[in-house]
């Protein structure tokens, strides 16, 4: 059994992005692996196998900051000891050391990674995005809308093929640290790029013991391949 913690389910799921969970458990289950989500507030992060927070408001990250700060040494104990955790869109920002808010009032984040966020609304970034990243060979496609400019010290997750970065000068994108995978991208992403859920899918097994063994998802893959096409004879 795969034990999945969904974090902020209602508050942060501005873009779909309970979609990528459930995309998670079904590839498991594809695989005969029982997958159970879970979407309150625990005591023990250590019973779960996976930690996932999707995208939100500004005003809804703001609250899930907080309520995540009593959390921040469990959480931090969670990335060092390998648990697979991913974050999608706005939610890598309260990761960070601090988000400098538009009104110029600072944020304090977790703290959990090296990166600081300034938020712009006079220039916010919509776009369509290819990545590339070096965990697998296929195109990451996706979309990012923010009002954000990240300062990022981690190991990129992504490389910009072409769309925007961690801030408008960066062609890099996201963060990848041990088993945790950051990314503003949103969509539902692991539901547009089978590679990038495979990648996770191996990680999760690897750590309960379990053989990974590759099922079809030749749909999927149909799918990203379509998308990615328009993407780049579009851009």
């Amino acid at each position: 059994m795969v034990k999945i913690l969904h974090l902020f389910n209602d508050l942060m799921n501005l873009y779909g992005e309970n979609g990528n969970m459930k995309m998670l458990q079904m590839r498991l289950k594809m695989g005969g692996i029982a997958a159970e989500i879970e979407t309150k507030m625990p005591d023990n992060l250590s019973d779960y196998d996976v930690i996932y927070i999707g995208s939100g408001t500004e005003r809804s990250l703001y609250a899930a900051c907080e309520s995540l700060k009593p959390l921040a040494g469990r959480l931090a104990e969670r990335i060092a000891n390998g648990a697979v955790i991913l974050l999608t869109g706005n939610s890598l920002e309260m990761f960070g050391k601090r988000i400098v808010l538009n009104n110029g009032r600072v944020l304090d984040g977790l703290g959990l990674l090296e990166l600081e966020t300034k938020e712009n609304f006079e220039q916010p970034v919509t776009s369509d995005c290819v990545f590339d990243c070096d965990l697998f060979d296929e195109k990451v496609v996706g979309f990012i809308n923010k009002s954000t400019e990240l300062s990022v010290a981690e190991k990129p997750l992504f490389s910009v093929d072409f769309g925007i970065g961690n801030n408008r000068n960066d062609k890099f994108e996201g963060v990848l640290r041990e088993n945790l995978f950051a990314t503003h991208l949103i969509g539902p992403v692991m539901a547009k790029n089978p590679a990038f859920l495979e990648t996770i899918t191996k990680r999760i097994l690897a750590n309960k013991g379990v053989a990974y063994e590759e099922v079809f998802l030749g749909n999927a893959r149909k799918a990203h391949e379509v998308t990615l096409q328009a993407l780049l004879n579009g851009r």
